[in-house]
């Protein structure tokens, strides 16, 4: 009895087989020769949306991790310049809008040579701005005595072009620099 259904199995899936070859979907496949343009077209479509959709992503991700690393890269300068006054015991100065409009350098008072930053390198075009959403001005000039002290308070803040993203780097009279992203949802600097 188990014989006979294993032969009307295979008999049953070899005519399934059979059918197919003869007339049924492989021998459609085997004459078509290519793809029709409204099929061609169809198909880089629907690739092209799949492209685009995380592409777009990526290029605001580029521009705003560009924009985090220039905060990050001047923070650390004028932490660097404070150390540096605090060590050779003199005057150092950090100097924004130049040589040009989104540049800085830092000089020591008694020492030759000046660093010069810029933001322009960095991805989504960083800028310095002149005035922070919270109303406050941009420091043009920042400097730093022999015990590390600020001979103002200020702040600097800067953006990408194409963004909304805006952080503020604000030095306190004690030398005190801290680095805060500004969240739109709540008007408040976030760290």
């Amino acid at each position: 009895p188990n014989m006979f259904f294993v032969t009307a199995d295979k008999k049953r899936s070899t005519g399934a087989v059979d059918k197919l070859h003869r007339g049924g979907l492989l021998a459609k496949l085997r004459q078509t020769k290519g793809l029709t343009l409204i099929e061609l077209m169809i198909a880089v479509s629907i690739i092209g949306i799949l492209i685009s959709v995380p592409a777009v992503d990526y290029f605001r991700y580029r521009d705003e991790r560009g924009v985090t690393k220039a905060a990050d890269e001047i923070f650390s300068d004028i932490e660097h310049a404070r150390t540096m006054a605090i060590k050779k015991e003199e005057t150092c100065t950090v100097v924004f809008g130049t040589p040009s409009a989104n540049d800085y350098s830092i000089t020591l008072t008694n020492q030759p040579g000046t660093k010069v930053g810029t933001t322009t390198l960095y991805r989504g075009g960083v800028v310095l701005m002149s005035t922070g959403p919270d109303g406050g001005s941009a420091a043009n000039t920042i400097q730093f005595n022999a015990r590390g002290f600020a001979s103002s308070a200020g702040s600097i803040y800067l953006k990408s072009k194409a963004s909304i993203n805006i952080y503020r780097i604000r030095i306190s009279l004690s030398g005190l620099i801290d680095l805060k992203k500004w969240d739109p949802n709540s008007s408040k600097w976030k760290d």
